[in-house]
């Protein structure tokens, strides 16, 4: 893939950090490429701002998936819709990173995770300091050994 176009399936959702390099790091090749909200006003102000153009601006996330252009789906929408918009997603092979919280209940997780199965579709739930310089820091020093992780519980007697 050439291009890794994250479609952003909440415009309202996405604040000034949630630019290209916000969603996709430091990643060469990531361009935020579609937006998809219900309103319409959400949608063309942050889509004006990231530069999108009306025909990757849609208000059904079934017509973005299907769009033809997607190489992934980010899920930043109310909670109740992340499982429905990932299953979507998902049946039509297309990795996914969904917001916290994964799901409602553990039954939506888990046929989201029998899904993802049997499509062999990547997917990722994200963790907001998962990517921050200080945490990448972090995990690379425990990796390497350099410092070992320590949980201490203190009791008050």
């Amino acid at each position: 893939v050439d291009l890794f176009a994250a479609h952003l399936c909440a415009a309202f959702n996405i604040d000034k950090s949630y630019t290209a390099a916000g969603v996709c790091g430091s990643v060469e090749h990531c361009k935020i490429t579609a937006l998809c909200d219900i309103d319409k006003s959400a949608l063309n102000k942050t889509a004006e701002r990231l530069g999108i153009d009306e025909k990757h601006r849609f208000t059904d996330y079934k017509a973005l998936i299907d769009s033809g252009d997607t190489d992934a789906v980010e899920i930043c929408t109310p909670n109740y819709l992340h499982v429905p918009i990932a299953e979507y997603a998902v049946s039509k092979g297309l990795p996914v990173n969904i917001e916290k919280p994964l799901a409602l209940d553990a039954d939506e997780a888990e046929r989201l995770g029998k899904l993802m199965a049997e499509k062999s579709v990547q997917g990722m739930m994200c963790f907001s300091y998962r990517f921050r310089p200080a945490v990448r820091y972090a995990k690379e020093i425990l990796s390497k050994g350099i410092a070992k992780y320590q949980r201490e519980v203190m009791q008050a007697e």
